[in-house]
């Protein structure tokens, strides 16, 4: 496969067109190799020593379904984030092991599906992924048929590659029923150096190039350079606004005339999205001007609650960068707007990062007063009971937070929702400090 797209932009394309011309003449053959080696697919550009053994396909999820029908392999998909440990430890010590990569390379397309982008958004939304890191193993049509989640050894990983790997009786497809997908791609970069500007090949080739990864905004430039108002043009703006940044994207917000042909609900639903997208690629190079800019299409656009959207989109870029000071003033402006709908759940996540983060007086108050909000929400909840205990105990009412420890560990054992031994463990070893008047860094990860 052609990854390197500069080779269609040298003075010498006409030699290039010669060249491949020729090369199609003799595609069969040519094909079978790149079917039959593990190198067929692309290589993560991304990668580093740690995560070199196996070769992940970079592509859409539509890119990937095509490739893996046509090596007639299952697709083992590693679902992960790149802040938690125990999936960065899944790369360094699990997927390092020669046997189990020599096993998923030769018989599963492999990719990573990492949760902080937004095909990842999507991709959890859509197969509803709680936790991670998570494996996910689809037949070549994309139909899911096992999975598996938690920081995994490698001989769980082995038997687990072993059970949905491909059996050796299953032929591949005939390269005449694969020249076809694998030679539109060679032709249309060839065409489009060739210069076609043909709207309907323009229209084809960037959806082509989006489902190869590769660089498209150049294209829709050039498609978009005429006001384009049917309905296939305006699907093709909203399924090009992947981001704030994106060109697509940039005509749509600053045209009043197509907001109003592409409707209300489409444009909210497509401008948080390009939003979220971009905030969370902000928050992964921790760029706070990058967020701004992002949350700065807002003025141009209305969506319905915007405000509150924007503290939502704040509160993740300062949690994910883990800028505390920042992600209690993006909670509480939120609170501030939402304080009777928000949930205790939320209410007992804020109030505990900040506790295990800050120590000062003001922002203990601002914890106390969540906390206690999400007690009235939920009395009967062990986990708002323990958060509601550290918070008083760490801001000095000491008797007050071992009643509520108490109570945590009441209710964590008799309630409705039992606690796991785990978190009992815990409860417990914070009930222990408490009496022994000792701190909670160890509890708090200090």
């Amino acid at each position: 496969m052609i990854t390197d797209t500069s080779l269609f932009t040298t003075p010498n394309s006409v030699i290039m067109v010669k060249l491949f011309n020729f090369t199609r003449t003799c595609l069969p053959f040519i094909f079978c190799m790149f079917v039959t080696l593990p190198a067929f697919s692309q290589v993560d550009k991304n990668s580093t020593p740690e995560d070199e053994g196996i070769d992940f396909y970079v592509g859409s999820w539509n890119s990937t379904l095509k490739w893996a029908d046509i090596a007639n392999k299952p697709i083992f998909a590693y679902i992960h984030s790149p802040l938690k440990k125990d999936c960065e430890q899944m790369l360094t010590k699990v997927f390092t092991n020669h046997s189990l990569t020599d096993l998923l390379q030769d018989n599963f397309v492999s990719v990573k599906v990492d949760m902080q982008t937004a095909e990842g958004i999507a991709f959890r939304t859509k197969h509803e992924i709680r936790e991670y890191p998570m494996y996910m193993f689809f037949d070549d049509k994309g139909n899911v048929i096992g999975q598996e989640v938690g920081a995994l050894s490698i001989d769980r990983m082995i038997d687990l590659a072993q059970q949905y790997a491909t059996s050796p009786d299953i032929q591949k497809v005939s390269n005449e029923e694969n020249n076809p997908f694998y030679t539109d791609y060679i032709d249309m970069n060839v065409e489009y150096e060739n210069g076609n500007r043909h709207t309907d090949f323009l229209y084809d080739y960037t959806y082509m190039l989006k489902d190869y990864n590769e660089s498209y905004d150049h294209v829709v430039a050039e498609y978009l350079k005429k006001p384009r108002t049917s309905d296939k043009a305006l699907q093709y703006i909203l399924d090009f606004s992947v981001d704030t940044e994106s060109i697509a994207y940039k005509r749509l917000v600053n045209d009043k005339n197509l907001l109003k042909l592409v409707g209300l609900d489409a444009v909210d639903k497509k401008v948080r999205a390009a939003i979220e997208t971009s905030v969370v690629k902000a928050a992964n190079s921790r760029s706070a001007s990058d967020m701004e800019r992002a949350l700065a299409s807002l003025k141009k656009v209305s969506i319905r609650k915007g405000d509150i959207f924007e503290a939502e989109m704040r509160t993740m870029y300062y949690e994910t960068v883990k800028d505390w000071n920042g992600y209690s003033n993006a909670v509480a402006g939120l609170i501030d707007k939402q304080f009777n709908k928000l949930s205790a759940d939320y209410l007992s996540t804020a109030a505990w990062n900040v506790v295990s983060h800050l120590n000062t007086k003001e922002q203990l108050a601002k914890a106390e007063a969540w906390i206690t909000r999400a007690v009235e929400l939920e009395a009967n909840n062990y986990q708002s009971a323990k958060v509601n205990a550290v918070v008083q105990y760490q801001a000095g009412k000491r008797k007050k937070a071992t009643k509520e420890i108490d109570r945590a560990i009441y209710t964590a054992t008799s309630g409705k929702e039992k606690a796991s031994k785990t978190e009992l463990s815990e409860l417990r070893k914070i009930q222990s400090l408490m009496k022994a008047k000792k701190p909670l860094n160890t509890v708090l990860g200090k």
